[in-house]
């Protein structure tokens, strides 16, 4: 599942889910919108706060589409 549709479900806002991971609203959107890989601190406190339902995986996609791109 991806991280942005978790937050749209569990009825959070993006600002109570930075409060909760210990980031910057700011860090949440960028996560959101693949702009950058989470840290392994980061990603525990992803699975940690939605117990279970994103994980590494979730964030590959993305991560491979904008590698491929700058090839």
């Amino acid at each position: 599942m991806k991280f942005s549709q978790w937050i749209e479900e569990s009825g959070l806002t993006r600002a109570e889910v930075a409060r909760r991971l210990g980031a910057s609203r700011g860090n949440v959107g960028d996560l959101c919108n693949f702009r950058y890989w989470p840290s392994r601190t980061m990603m525990v406190r992803i699975i940690e706060l939605t117990d279970g339902a994103v994980t590494p995986n979730d964030f590959l996609p993305a991560a491979f589409a904008r590698a491929s791109a700058l090839k």
